[in-house]
């Protein structure tokens, strides 16, 4: 189920021989983006609301340029660490069909906020671990809960969410 944006960073073997935790993925050269400006997500609630978070002081309307060759290409470094940016566009995604989605996977706001555009979003603003935060999300839905409630209840298990109603 691809529900990506046009373009999205990943962890790939980089440049400073890093494996991934999918040591067989193989990425075509087709999938990997040429020149990648990077912006400003204006919803995101939260301080850095850089689409691609960097360490190579690439901020709102400058350009990644893809560095290396073959397993080492990269455009940006986050940490130690070499991201890559792939083409992942979902051009073929159905109208979704929601009053109230929440994406528990880390960082799932910058990453998805510009794909789940109406109803309620509930989403991660950080690194999550979390293996009950979906189960209290379910529960707390099916209880009648209000949004607001849900997230305090999601929060209180791991305090890295937000929302956003549109």
């Amino acid at each position: 189920m691809n529900i990506g944006t046009a373009t999205t960073p990943i962890v790939w073997t980089g440049t400073d021989g890093e494996t991934t935790e999918y040591p067989n993925l193989v990425i075509a050269n087709a999938d990997i983006a040429g020149d990648v400006t990077n912006r400003t997500l204006t919803d995101l609630d939260q301080s850095n609301k850089l689409r691609f978070t960097n360490d190579d002081s690439v901020g709102d309307g400058g350009v990644f340029h893809k560095a290396g060759t073959g397993t080492g290409q990269y455009h940006l470094t986050l940490g130690t660490i070499h991201r890559v940016i792939v083409n992942a566009g979902a051009a073929d995604l159905p109208v979704l069909r929601y009053d109230g989605f929440f994406y528990n996977a880390c960082n799932s706001g910058r990453n998805f906020i510009e794909v789940f555009t109406h109803g309620t979003f509930i989403y991660t603003t950080d690194l999550c671990s979390s293996t009950t935060t979906s189960k209290i999300f379910v529960e707390k839905v099916i209880a009648g809960k209000t949004w607001d409630e849900v997230l305090a209840a999601i929060n209180a298990t791991e305090n890295v969410n937000k929302k956003i109603t549109k």
